[in-house]
């Protein structure tokens, strides 16, 4: 039982596991034949020789053996000066629904989100749906949790938590906001066909329920999917896309970046770039200058980097793509690194830095092929161009 509570224990706490053992009424001399078989070390850190071993040790256990283990490392942790790991093991000890655990887990979700964790935030929520007993709240709790998931680059986690959404009750609210994620997930994915009528749905959604902010948001989204799908597969949206969005109502305050940067770039499709360039060196200068919310900037800086770019103002350019992907870094945003990287790459190379910028298109393909995110050459290819060498064949 010793070993198994070593294995459930996945930040190897010997303090935490020895004040298990005592709960447990167990003596630490207990773990020895697992010492010195050589498949675990008690040191200052508990730690198995390969994280199969631990995986093996843990599933092989029966289900009332893994719940008691962590009822008891929940005891022994200090939800003062932990909270956050006695939920976690608290979630892991129950076996049926359990509202006051699955706020707490919500609670976990928010001061992890709020210190950058987004991977452990929607972990947190994934689990917080699935102790909820209540349809409307674990249909929340799921969205919320999608939402998290595709700000961490799982699109596979968005969509099954999607899935769990739609089980329950489905207002339309929630049905924008669910076509929305699709979308979100379809373009950040690499499937661009998809991507720009499921957010053109989702934004007309949210105009109808009179969230203009939302669907001035989504609007741009679906812009910027429909522009950069692959094969041209979104030029029957866009035009569609820049209708909807000239019959909106203005803004429900005073102009956002986010807002300059949507009616600058449906100008630009629409009206030229002499219509649309006031404007977006507007967004853009507001931007650089750090006018943009975090969140905002996650989301929206990408764009406001290629649009800088369109109207010839490659200084905001460059220091709207540093910033970006410094915060990304910063916060773990896996699926929004290889767009803000191959637009950082695009940046750098009109400043001459030709090698600095390949390197930064080559990391966005690594991160694109590690999260399974789509992501276009057309960074690489502009570098080539400026270069004024021909693109290499793919191999």
């Amino acid at each position: 039982m010793l070993v198994l509570a070593a294995a459930a224990e996945p930040l190897g706490s010997r303090s935490l596991l020895d004040r298990a053992a005592g709960l447990l009424g167990i003596d630490p001399a207990a773990a020895d034949p697992a010492v010195e078989a050589g498949l675990l070390q008690l040191r200052s850190r508990v730690e198995f020789a390969h994280p199969l071993v631990r995986s093996v040790v843990y599933r092989a256990a029966p289900a009332d053996d893994r719940r008691r283990v962590h009822h008891v490392l929940a005891l022994a942790t200090d939800g003062d000066t932990d909270p956050d790991r006695r939920a976690w093991h608290r979630a892991r000890a129950t076996a049926g629904p359990d509202e006051r655990i699955a706020t707490e887990l919500e609670e976990s979700a928010g001061r992890a989100q709020a210190r950058g964790g987004l991977a452990a935030a929607a972990a947190f929520l994934r689990t917080a749906a699935t102790l909820t007993q209540d349809p409307a709240r674990r249909a929340e709790r799921a969205l919320a949790g999608a939402e998290a998931s595709l700000r961490a680059g799982a699109f596979d986690a968005t969509l099954e938590l999607l899935t769990d959404a739609e089980a329950g009750p489905v207002d339309d609210l929630r049905r924008a906001r669910i076509d929305l994620l699709r979308g979100q997930v379809a373009f950040a994915s690499g499937l661009g066909s998809d991507a720009p009528p499921l957010l053109l749905t989702a934004a007309r959604g949210l105009g109808r329920l009179g969230a203009v902010d939302a669907a001035r948001e989504t609007y741009l989204t679906a812009w910027a999917s429909a522009v950069f799908a692959s094969g041209g597969a979104g030029a029957d949206t866009l035009p569609e896309i820049c209708r909807a969005v000239a019959a909106l109502p203005p803004p429900t305050g005073a102009a956002r970046p986010v807002d300059l940067l949507l009616d600058g770039l449906v100008a630009l499709h629409t009206d030229g770039r002499a219509a649309a360039g006031p404007v977006l060196l507007r967004a853009g200068r507001a931007i650089a200058a750090g006018a943009m919310s975090v969140e905002d900037t996650l989301r929206w800086a990408w764009l406001a980097t290629a649009a800088s770019s369109a109207v010839w103002d490659h200084d905001s350019s460059h220091a709207i793509a540093s910033r970006t992907v410094r915060l990304i870094r910063e916060v773990g945003a896996l699926a929004q690194l290889p767009v803000a990287l191959a637009a950082l790459g695009t940046a750098t190379a009109w400043t001459g830095d030709f090698p600095g910028a390949a390197a930064l298109v080559v990391e966005a393909d690594a991160v694109a092929t590690a999260t399974g995110s789509g992501i276009a050459p057309y960074a690489m290819l502009r570098i080539w161009r400026y270069r004024g060498r021909k693109p290499k064949p793919p191999p």
